[in-house]
């Protein structure tokens, strides 16, 4: 099963550097959101689904918001954010010769530095660092490894922002 993992994580697809990041990025953020409800779901029990309402949309709100959501939340944090993490990329994979361990490493240290938002937010955030880690060491040989792994992050925090906004409202 780790081969499996290892072999999907690092594997490299002749599409274009956007299918690319979609993807995985899609597939990254609902594995997040999966672990993030059954942690949700272990420390508050059954009354976490009474704090669900969906489609309860205040548009005067996502509208007076929405210039900070995409430029900041979208653009700005996930630019940076990538800078730094594609940092802990190269210094892991120094120390770390194995690819696959080196992503996992990273996708920790990435996750221990988004604890201060939740306490388990740690564990949740590890999933698409680890996905992103694969995406940086498959698209560095293309010379677009920075381009993929920003991609990846501000969709990222575009779904977990629209998800905030339009169900846990």
């Amino acid at each position: 099963m780790f081969a499996n993992f290892s072999d999907w994580l690092l594997s490299e697809k002749n599409g274009s550097w956007w299918q690319y990041a979609l993807l995985r990025s899609t597939i990254g953020f609902l594995l997040t959101i999966c672990v993030a409800f059954l942690i949700e779901l272990y420390v508050e029990g059954l009354d976490c689904l009474d704090n669900i309402e969906f489609l309860t949309i205040n548009f005067d709100e996502l509208i007076k918001n929405m210039e900070k959501i995409i430029v900041i939340d979208v653009l700005f944090i996930p630019a940076y954010e990538t800078l730094i993490f594609i940092g802990i990329c190269r210094v892991l994979n120094f120390f770390i010769q194995e690819k696959v361990f080196t992503c996992l490493a990273a996708g920790l240290v990435a996750g221990l530095i988004h604890f201060y938002v939740k306490d388990y937010y740690a564990m949740v955030t590890c999933i698409s660092f680890t996905i992103s880690a694969g995406a940086y060491f498959v698209w560095q040989k293309r010379k677009q490894a920075y381009l993929v792994c920003f991609t990846m992050h501000a969709l990222h925090n575009l779904f977990a922002l629209s998800l905030d906004e339009f169900v846990f409202i």
